[in-house]
């Protein structure tokens, strides 16, 4: 099982580079039969999972497979940086925010905010504001 879920997570790398150019993919295998996928900005969780479950434990494939396969992207603080300069300039709730870390309307702070509406982009291309404006 271990050899199987290496040749599955090296796979998946190969998938992902075709699907995804100029992302930076990191795919580990863990406690030997699973396989662990993340990535910075670039495209959504969701899109990314779809590669992965190809190649999660069922009975009938015909691909090398692990016992689980996760996909996480991780935010980069540049791309909240842009995307709170920008919200100051367009959202009047960010009128008196100085930070990340400051209350803005209903929420805790306003990288909450500006998470709530990353999380549905697909930042493959880079990040946009008037995809950033239009989300959620």
């Amino acid at each position: 099982m271990k050899y199987e879920a290496v040749k599955a997570a090296k796979m998946i790398k190969q998938e992902l580079k075709k699907s995804f150019p100029g992302v930076k993919f990191s795919v580990k295998t863990w406690i030997c039969t699973c396989i662990n996928i993340r990535w910075e900005n670039g495209p959504l969780p969701d899109d990314v999972q779809k590669i992965a479950d190809r190649y999660e434990r069922v009975d009938s494939s015909v691909l090398p497979q692990a016992e689980a396969v996760s996909a996480q992207r991780t935010l980069t603080d540049g791309i909240y940086d842009k995307a709170f300069e920008d919200s100051k300039k367009y959202f009047s709730i960010f009128k008196n925010a100085k930070s990340l870390d400051d209350k803005v309307g209903d929420y805790l702070n306003a990288r909450s905010f500006i998470y709530e509406r990353l999380r549905e982009l697909d930042l493959t291309n880079g990040y946009d504001f008037e995809q950033f404006k239009q989300a959620i």
